[in-house]
């Protein structure tokens, strides 16, 4: 133990005569815990990553335009809910509007927003195509029984993301009707890479940390399918529900936070 000073007074001493100090029972040492985020604030801390050089034009549904022939499940009237949508954020620059996220996965999921009624659907299809234009993936989407949100992970049999390198998604939903009626949403993906110091905080980390830490890392796709994951496992789990809700209003998706998750 340090001593402050190298000389007592004689009042100082009679202090301590009369008052000893008692040795203190050792303690254990208090663990050191793991990173934990409040998991309200998740929305909140989400980063937004600069845009790729090469910019990322898309079209996430959130406006008019992705309709066909195919009649909605239920009409609402939030507009957002009467169109196809992906679970995407989009940055408007200028006169293009960019739809773009980053995952960290050689095989990631994306997740989209189907309103239309299942007996008008023919076919759903996800394509993703590297940057230059050539088809990596073609995957066939089952038609879910109704309107609600649906998830596509890319099939780990087929060729994955390359760490550096980005990619143009399209999700096309195929009615039955006479030619070739469709809707569809487009955007892009890009993997990226964490520092060992983050993996071992995920590592270490609940799934709801786990979330928080890859938004405020600016990772979108991961994020958002881990509490994608949380809500659907425990659909009236209140910690699950606030952040879902809360990740998707940050970016204007609230009306789509309450929807059923139907595959």
């Amino acid at each position: 133990m340090l001593v402050a000073h190298r000389y007592l007074t004689v009042a100082t001493i009679a202090i301590a005569i009369a008052f000893p100090i008692r040795a203190k029972s050792a303690q254990p040492a208090t663990p050191v815990k793991p990173f934990v985020a409040n998991p309200a604030q998740i929305a909140t801390r989400f980063t937004r990553p600069p845009l790729p050089k090469r910019g990322a034009p898309g079209n996430a549904g959130r406006g008019a335009g992705t309709r066909s022939c195919m009649t909605l499940a239920k009409q609402s009237p939030q507009p957002m809910l009467n169109n196809l949508n992906a679970l995407v954020p989009e940055e408007r620059v200028g006169n293009v509007t960019h739809v773009w996220g980053l995952t960290t996965l050689e095989h990631p999921t994306l997740w989209f927003y189907i309103p239309f009624d299942s007996a008008g659907i023919d076919s759903i299809g996800f394509t993703l195509q590297d940057d230059s234009g050539q088809t990596i993936q073609k995957v066939s989407v089952p038609i879910p029984a109704k309107a609600g949100l649906v998830s596509v992970q890319l099939p780990e049999a087929k060729p994955g993301l390359q760490v550096g390198s980005t990619y143009n998604w399209f999700f096309t939903v195929r009615g039955r009707c006479p030619g070739d009626p469709s809707a569809f949403v487009e955007g892009w993906i890009e993997r990226t890479s964490l520092d060992s110091a983050t993996r071992d905080r995920l590592q270490q980390s609940s799934p709801h940390q786990q979330a928080a830490l890859l938004a405020e890392k600016s990772i979108w796709y991961d994020a958002l399918h881990t509490l994608a994951t949380l809500r659907q496992a425990d659909p009236k789990n209140a910690t699950a529900i606030a952040n879902w809700t809360e990740l998707l209003k940050e970016f204007g998706m609230e009306p789509l936070a309450t929807q059923a998750i139907v595959q």
